[in-house]
């Protein structure tokens, strides 16, 4: 068996035009920090530590987000398409629509909104994981060729978004409740994402240990308007078995992330099909 080798190289992100002026302190000339898995076996603890020690991050505090294709940008649904005219519509709609939502009083516009966002409803928020497993399980789920997982340094970003090097705790009084920053008025400040934690007890929300980045009226991805707080891990073909070898070993499977009927079934059928 051939020993694990680490192909790391920095490179400009896929749409990118090369370095910005002025760009943020850490972030090489070529663009967004990448490292590629190009081999198995692969000991994905030591390349994660690696680069946090690269870039300065600290480890215990890294975030990470699974896509099925190293070209998708970091970039909430609300912007994908020419759907952030109509976010208030679209809020005030569903609300409207779902007739036990307002049979929640206790319930904060954030996390109502964090339900739309799991239910494949177009939001400004865009799910995160201090799972480095979860997320590369959805990176590896739909089998692309060029899957990925993106980490991010929340602190780091926080403290260039707000001026505080701190997660937050939605709700919290130091942000705006949704509604009010986005729907009924527009009191939201904050230009660049900010990395919040949710406390909601959503059980998928649980399962896959999730954050979110809250995006404001800014539509450039995030690793074009942060990137010094970004890297990505790009897993080539010949990576991909040592991928999979590490999910199973960390129990990491469709019942696991899904701990629902629907998620349960997926997995039977996937082991016994």
């Amino acid at each position: 068996m051939r020993s694990g080798r680490l192909s790391a190289r920095e490179q400009p992100i896929a749409g990118s035009n090369g370095p910005r002026p002025n760009s943020s302190k850490g972030v090489p000339e070529s663009g967004v920090r990448t490292v590629e898995v190009t081999n198995t076996p692969h000991d994905f603890a030591g390349l994660v530590t690696q680069l946090a020690k690269t870039a300065g991050w600290d480890i215990s505090r890294l975030l990470f987000r699974g896509h099925p294709r190293e070209e998708y940008q970091l970039l909430p649904g609300l912007y994908r398409r020419p759907w952030a005219s109509m976010e208030a519509d679209i809020y005030k709609e569903v609300r409207q629509r779902i007739p036990y939502a307002e049979n929640r009083p206790q319930e904060s516009s954030w996390e109502f909104l964090s339900r739309m966002q799991h239910h494949g409803i177009p939001t400004r928020l865009l799910d995160w994981t201090d799972s480095f497993a979860v997320a590369l399980f959805f990176a590896l789920r739909a089998r692309h060729e060029t899957p990925c997982v993106w980490v991010l340094d929340p602190i780091g970003l926080n403290r260039e978004a707000t001026g505080k090097a701190k997660l937050y705790d939605l709700p919290c009084p130091e942000l705006p409740e949704y509604r009010s920053a986005f729907v009924d008025s527009h009191l939201w400040s904050h230009p660049l994402p900010i990395t919040v934690r949710s406390s909601w007890s959503h059980d998928r929300i649980r399962s896959q240990r999730g954050y979110f980045t809250v995006h404001g009226n800014r539509n450039d991805a995030l690793e074009k308007s942060c990137p010094a707080h970004v890297a990505r891990i790009v897993i080539r073909p010949g990576g991909v078995t040592a991928a999979e070898n590490f999910l199973k070993i960390a129990g990491v499977d469709e019942a696991a992330i899904f701990p629902d009927f629907d998620g349960v079934a997926r997995w039977i059928s996937w082991k016994y099909g």
